[in-house]
């Protein structure tokens, strides 16, 4: 089906569908004034889906603004298309420094899709358009991605190196993952490394294997990485109605390495256990197998999730509707876990909105202290309606897990640009999770790479409504800036509103090693 194997054109097709607003708006974003890494490490700082370029009368395309987030001083950018034919990127212009062709990361896979790569280490801060791809033929609609990733603090990023795969007897299944790129040439340094699947649709939120972590656009990022093993990587069953995605998919990887050198990373205090979105697992299905669950007011409605793996862990649950209904109680099965707190009023992430006739309405629940052994959520919603729920649990390292600090904000519909609120903290390393609300669509967030929702980038209610989670945030929160895509639209006005809320553990993480061989270079 060409592209529409691609997640990321799935995503965008679901956004023209429900949202009146540009295309060229769907996906800009800011960027926060604040990293993430409470001391030595890589970060993640953004992975944008170019998803409108076109060359059906040429060979280029130029991004325009809309979607890009204002890049941040000394990072590293990859840049790379995904096309229906075996072309390869001939050069890449625009946002300062210098693009370097990646010297081995033109992959094609056996249904003829085929992957390329630039990448800059020197490109301009604050860039958010003006970069310009230029192809060896012409490729028709094509779609892409632009990752950014920080070096530690005070370091430099130089390219270490790269690889391509393209596994020919792979299922992508649990029984027979697919194996992407093993880079054994990585040198004796601390590295990042990005591997690219060329948009086939993971089949869950950890479909990469550890070290990796998923971002939310599905890519496998190994942050801190002494190894090149290959990872593996796990799809819905090739072919399958409820995913369209490719089989044996086309692989790229890169390395990076810093003037850190070999070093400790900062010990991980807090963890994502399980996270759960079925309203996106059947995305393609309609009533009653998806993408929604139907809720009664005053009924019991049942969530079926993956069973809570450990006693103490932080289990949060969040409700979205066009019904203007919250969550009112929550228990669990087949074990009891009574201590639910369901927060309300100002401030909080019990939040509605009127347009039309509709009711757009968001509320969480947590539970500080669940047991291992649930394998079901029994919720009672405020009022009937379809709902789509997504729930997470999250482990600390350190001691028992508390609640921090909260905060909202509501009704800013004629803006483009909608940030976060402040979320005024006392822990050193906090476990953190952003929810948003936005008729029309908004693709997500700075710094959070979490979660995958099963091609649908960090959508977990259509393109309305989304969820950024940041496991470990110390010792400063990092707002987001959502993009608010319908801001231009008078009638009706945009649905928007949001929320954070911010966990912490008892007791101290192990401070990490110095970095080693540190340049005098400050982000």
């Amino acid at each position: 089906m060409l592209l529409m194997l691609n997640r990321k054109l799935t995503a965008v097709l679901a956004l023209i569908l429900c949202g009146s607003a540009a295309l060229a708006n769907t996906q800009k974003r800011s960027t926060p004034q604040t990293t993430t890494t409470p001391s030595a490490g890589w970060t993640w700082v953004q992975d944008s889906p170019l998803v409108f370029c076109s060359t059906v009368t040429g060979s280029s395309c130029t991004i325009t603004s809309g979607n890009l987030t204002p890049t941040v001083g000394g990072s590293v950018w990859i840049l790379s298309v995904q096309t229906q034919n075996n072309v390869t990127m001939t050069s890449v212009t625009g946002g300062g420094g210098t693009w370097v062709h990646c010297p081995n990361c033109h992959s094609t896979n056996p249904s003829g899709h085929n992957i390329d790569a630039f990448y800059n280490l020197t490109g301009n801060a604050g860039t958010t358009a003006g970069i310009t791809i230029t192809l060896s033929g012409n490729s028709g609609f094509f779609s892409g991605q632009f990752i950014e990733i920080l070096p530690p603090p005070g370091a430099t990023a130089s390219f270490d190196t790269s690889g391509i795969a393209a596994p020919s007897n792979c299922s992508g299944t649990s029984s027979t993952p697919c194996t992407a790129v093993s880079l054994p040439g990585i040198s004796g340094n601390t590295d990042v490394i990005v591997q690219s699947d060329g948009g086939a649709a993971e089949a869950a939120w950890n479909s990469w294997s550890a070290p990796y972590i998923e971002d939310a656009n599905g890519y496998g990022i190994c942050l801190n990485c002494t190894s090149g093993t290959a990872p593996t990587v796990t799809y819905f069953p090739c072919g399958s109605q409820s995913a369209q995605t490719t089989c044996n998919p086309e692989y790229f990887a890169m390395a990076f390495k810093s003037s850190a050198g070999i070093f400790t990373p900062p010990t991980q205090e807090f963890s994502l256990v399980n996270y759960t979105a079925p309203n996106t697992a059947n995305r393609y299905q309609q009533p009653p197998n998806g993408p929604f669950i139907f809720c009664s007011a005053g009924v019991t409605c049942s969530l079926p999730i993956p069973a809570t793996s450990g006693s103490g862990h932080l289990l949060f649950l969040a409700a979205g509707n066009e019904a203007g209904s919250f969550i009112s109680s929550v228990t669990c099965s087949p074990v009891a876990c009574p201590g639910w707190t369901m927060p309300s009023g100002a401030g909080t992430c019990q939040q509605t909105m009127t347009i039309q006739s509709n009711g757009y309405a968001m509320s969480c629940a947590y539970n500080l202290s669940i047991p291992s052994g649930v394998t079901s959520l029994n919720i009672t919603m405020s009022r009937t309606g379809s709902e789509a729920f997504v729930a997470l649990e999250a482990s600390s390292v350190t001691g028992a897990i508390s609640f921090d600090a909260q905060n909202n904000f509501t009704g800013a519909n004629q803006q483009e640009f909608i940030t976060s609120p402040v979320l005024n903290t006392s822990g050193s390393n906090d476990f953190v999770i952003q929810l948003f609300a936005n008729a029309g669509g908004s693709l997500g967030s700075e710094f959070y790479a979490l979660p995958y929702n099963i091609a649908s980038f960090n959508y977990f209610f259509g393109a309305n409504e989304s969820i950024a989670i940041l496991p470990n945030s110390g010792p400063t929160v990092p707002q987001i800036t959502w993009i608010n895509c319908c801001f231009t639209v008078s009638n009706p006005p945009s649905v928007t509103f949001g929320s954070g809320v911010a966990f912490k553990a008892s007791g101290t993480a192990t401070a990490p090693s110095p970095p080693t061989g540190l340049a005098a270079v400050v982000h």
